[in-house]
């Protein structure tokens, strides 16, 4: 009986044992796709006219996606 009340030290819980190195890698590379978010939309910011012309963008919908939370 009291086996049942203790898990084992291998059991794998909820979380697992790989689960703890995923989130991590998952913040990680959350943190650096907001990153390069910011990076892209700083660049796009400095465009002029004619530059955004050459993308096929206006200005409109350049200063929308500049004032664009980070996490989207």
């Amino acid at each position: 009986m009291d086996q049942l009340a203790k898990p084992s030290p291998n059991a794998i819980t909820p979380l697992g044992r790989v689960s703890v190195f995923v989130l991590y890698q998952f913040g990680y590379r959350t943190i650096a796709a907001w990153a390069a978010r910011r990076r892209s939309r700083h660049a796009l910011a400095r465009l002029d006219d004619r530059l955004l012309k050459d993308i096929g963008v206006d200005r409109l919908t350049r200063d929308r996606e500049v004032l664009a939370p980070f996490w989207r």
